[in-house]
């Protein structure tokens, strides 16, 4: 699909996703594995998922997360 997109002259951005807030320590695995399949692909990297780990970090007042876990709250 990557190269269906370069073919047409357009860019591919991969929205990295944030960890579950019960795994955490997923957030480099998502991270390397995001930054990987860009290169291979000639595509970029949105790295929600690493600035979403930085704001639980510095502000965990904030639930970013919604009941569920895995989705944003609205925070």
């Amino acid at each position: 699909m990557a190269d269906m997109a370069h073919q047409a002259g357009s860019k591919v951005v991969y929205f990295m996703t944030w960890a579950k807030r019960a795994q955490p320590e997923d957030i480099q695995k998502l991270a390397d594995a995001y930054v990987s399949i860009a290169q291979k692909t000639g595509g970029y990297v949105a790295p929600v998922g690493l600035a979403f780990e930085k704001a639980r970090k510095a502000h965990p007042e904030i639930n970013l997360y919604y009941h569920d876990g895995v989705h944003p709250s609205i925070a």
